[in-house]
């Protein structure tokens, strides 16, 4: 009998450490993933810009232009009905909270003063996004980033840059980040000297 009890006691001990073990695993997984949130919402924003630069015409009298908060281009935008394109914008938005990155889609011919977007994506929060285009350098032929780009001028940029500041989330400071998206048939013209 005290060898069955002491059996029975040592099973329950075995069982009691390993659900110990097991539910700090999963909250220790739980908050890693809550950390990792912001990042991974981060680069599916980066590998949708990616892919909209990378697919960007000069076509339907929509231009890329760019500014420091904002990217206008015309890109293909996957639909129910196949693939359609569309003049996408990516820019921050401002919210109660600070601001997040959206990616809104509107029909190419919609005058863009009075248009509607027929999709609008919010993308991750963000403290700040800037975008920069790529020339080159007259002088030493380097590349060199400009805030703006005029794409009646220059057409599509070859390089553009987005650089963003995720927010402060849990024990986390601001981090900030920067990528490079490339669109191989756009130009990489010579930046005009002052």
């Amino acid at each position: 009998m005290v060898e069955l009890m002491l059996a029975i006691s040592l099973f329950a001990f075995l069982i009691g450490s390993v659900a110990g073990l097991i539910r700090w695993s999963l909250q220790l997984q739980t908050r890693w993933g809550a950390e990792q949130a912001p990042h991974q919402r981060l680069d599916r924003a980066f590998s949708d810009l990616a892919r909209d630069v990378e697919s960007a015409q000069p076509l339907f009298n929509v231009p890329v232009t760019g500014q420091a908060g904002r990217l206008e281009l015309a890109a293909v935008e996957r639909t129910g009905a196949g693939a359609q394109w569309r003049r996408v914008v990516y820019r921050l938005d401002a919210v109660e909270s600070g601001a997040t990155l959206v990616r809104e889609a509107f029909q190419w011919s919609d005058p863009a003063e009075e248009a509607q977007p027929l999709t609008r994506t919010v993308l991750t929060p963000l403290d700040s996004l800037a975008f920069a285009f790529g020339m080159r350098n007259p002088d030493t032929q380097a590349i060199e980033w400009v805030p703006q780009w005029d794409g009646e001028q220059h057409g599509v940029p070859q390089l553009v840059q987005a650089t963003c500041t995720l927010p402060a989330h849990g024990s986390q400071p601001p981090i900030t980040i920067t990528r490079v998206m490339r669109n191989p048939a756009g130009s990489l013209p010579v930046r005009e000297t002052p």
